[in-house]
C-alpha cells in the first residue's frame, strides 16, 4: 500500500512494490481483527517531496503529546499541512488523523455558530406589538380611505402595530368611552378620524397620545398639547394656484368671513393672492342675515367666489342661496367639496384621504418609536390635492374649460 499523490516520482511506488514482495502479510488474529498493526505501517510509504523517495514511519507514539512532540500535526479538511522538522517527516495513521480532523473541525463549526446564532436569535425578552386604537366618526368615504391609508402604511412598518378599529358613527358619548376604555386597556397611540371623535380626545384626560385626522378649522384646535393633527385645511398658496390654472380668466375674487375666527388668516391671503395676479374682495359676515348685503356688493366688482371652511357661513340654510346667486349672476364659486360641485359649484379642490391616512400613520409610527415628546410637527396640513369639475355649470356660464383640465379632473359632473 501507499500513499501517492501525481506528480511524485515513480521511484516512491518501486521502493512501495518491492517492501511487499520481500515481507510476506502478517496475519492478524482473531482478537485482532479490524485494527491496523504497527508493522503494516511500517510498510506505507511517506513521500519526501524533497529527496523524491520514501521514509521510515516510526514506532506508533505512547500517547497523543508525544505525536505534538515528535513534530507530527494533524493533518485534515481546512488544516495545514504538516511542517517539516529538522528530522525525517512523520506520518501520522490515517484513523489518527481522522479522530483530530474531526474533533478541529467540530471545534471550528462550534466557534462560527457562537459567533452568528447571537446575532439571528431573537430577544429572550421581546416586547408585544404597540396597540393602536382608531376611532372613525362616520362611515363615509373619505373616513374609509383615510383609514385604509393609516392601515396599509403601519402594515409595513418593523413596529407592526396591531391597530383595532371603533365606529362611533357621529355619537360624540361612544368616542369619550372608547378613549377611557383605551387607558384601561393599555392601549399605546389613538387615532381619531373627524371632528366628534377629535373633540371627544381633546376634551378627555387621557394620557396616551393623539394623532387626530381629518379635521377642519386649524386655528381652533391647536390648544392641546397631547394631540398631533393633521388638518384638511387647504392653504390659499394652493387655492390660487389652482384658480389660475382652472379659471385663467379671472383677477377679481370675493370672499366671505367670520372676523372673529378667521381675520388674521384673510389678511395673510390678501396678501398671497397679489403674488399671483389676484385682487382680493373680502367681506365681513358676523351673522348669516349679512350674506345677502355681501354677494349683492361682490356682484358688481368680483369674477369669482372663493368659499372656505367656516361652518357659521356655510350651512345647509345657505348654501342653496350661495349657488343661486352664482348660477344668476354668472359668477363660478368655488366649492368646499365635491358635494357642492354636485350642487351646483363651477369646482372644487379636495384633498387625497388616503395620502392624508399615510401622514397620520407617518406621525404615528414616530412618536411609537421615538415617543410623544419627538420634535416632530405637531401639526400638518394635506400634501396632495385633486380637484372635481362641473361642466354644466361651466357651460351654463359659458366659460371654457381647457381639454387638459378635464382629462386631470379626479370627478367631472356633466
Amino acid at each position: 500500500m501507499c500513499l501517492l499523490r501525481s506528480g511524485i516520482n515513480s521511484s516512491c511506488n518501486k521502493n512501495a512494490q518491492e517492501l511487499s514482495r520481500k515481507k510476506p502479510k502478517e496475519k492478524i488474529p482473531k482478537e485482532n481483527q479490524g485494527q491496523t498493526s504497527t508493522k503494516a505501517w511500517n510498510n506505507i510509504c511517506i513521500p519526501d517531496l524533497a529527496s523524491k523517495s520514501c521514509l521510515d514511519y516510526p514506532k506508533r507514539a505512547q500517547n497523543r503529546s508525544a505525536l505534538w512532540q515528535e513534530g507530527a500535526a494533524p493533518v485534515g479538511r481546512g488544516l495545514a499541512q504538516p511542517k517539516k522538522s529538522a528530522g525525517n517527516l512523520k506520518r501520522i495513521p490515517d484513523s489518527y488523523q481522522m479522530k483530530i480532523s474531526v474533533k478541529w473541525n467540530l471545534l471550528y463549526l462550534w466557534l462560527v455558530v457562537g459567533l452568528l446564532v447571537p446575532l439571528e436569535a431573537p430577544p429572550l425578552c421581546a416586547q408585544p406589538p404597540p396597540k393602536v386604537l382608531a376611532i372613525v366618526s362616520h362611515n363615509a368615504l373619505p373616513y374609509e380611505e383615510a383609514l385604509e391609508g393609516f392601515e396599509q402604511h403601519l402594515a409595513h412598518s418593523p413596529l407592526r402595530p396591531e391597530v383595532e378599529i371603533a365606529r362611533i358613527e357621529g355619537d360624540a358619548i361612544k368616542a369619550a368611552e372608547e378613549i377611557e376604555r383605551a387607558s384601561r386597556k393599555g392601549f399605546a397611540l389613538i387615532l381619531t378620524l373627524g371632528a366628534i371623535a377629535a373633540a371627544a380626545a381633546a376634551e378627555s384626560e387621557t394620557s396616551i397620545p393623539v394623532v387626530a385626522g381629518l379635521v377642519l378649522n386649524s386655528d381652533e384646535q391647536r390648544g392641546n398639547q397631547n394631540i398631533h393633527w393633521v388638518f384638511l385645511d387647504i392653504p390659499f398658496e394652493v387655492q390660487f394656484h389652482w384658480l389660475t390654472r382652472i379659471l385663467p380668466g379671472v383677477r377679481n375674487i370675493g370672499i366671505m368671513y367670520n372676523p372673529e375666527k378667521t381675520e388674521e388668516k384673510i389678511q395673510s391671503a390678501v396678501s398671497i393672492a397679489r403674488k399671483h395676479g389676484l385682487n382680493l374682495y373680502p367681506q365681513k359676515i358676523e351673522r348669516p342675515s349679512d350674506i345677502p348685503e355681501a354677494l349683492s356688493f361682490l356682484s358688481r366688482r368680483v369674477d369669482a367666489l372663493l368659499g372656505i371652511p367656516d361652518q357659521s357661513i356655510y350651512t345647509r340654510q345657505t348654501t342653496q342661496h350661495i349657488l343661486l346667486f352664482s348660477l344668476r349672476n354668472r359668477i363660478p364659486f368655488i366649492g368646499l367639496s365635491e358635494a357642492w360641485v354636485r350642487a351646483g359649484a363651477f369646482y372644487s379642490l379636495d384633498r387625497d384621504y388616503r395620502d392624508v391616512g399615510l401622514q397620520s400613520a407617518e406621525k404615528a409610527e414616530k412618536i411609537l418609536s421615538q415617543g410623544s415628546d419627538t420634535q416632530h410637527a405637531k401639526s400638518s396640513f394635506p400634501r396632495k390635492f385633486v380637484y372635481i369639475l362641473n361642466l354644466k355649470t361651466a357651460g351654463h356660464m359659458r366659460i371654457a374649460i381647457p381639454d387638459e383640465i378635464i382629462q386631470g379632473a379626479h370627478k367631472v359632473y356633466r
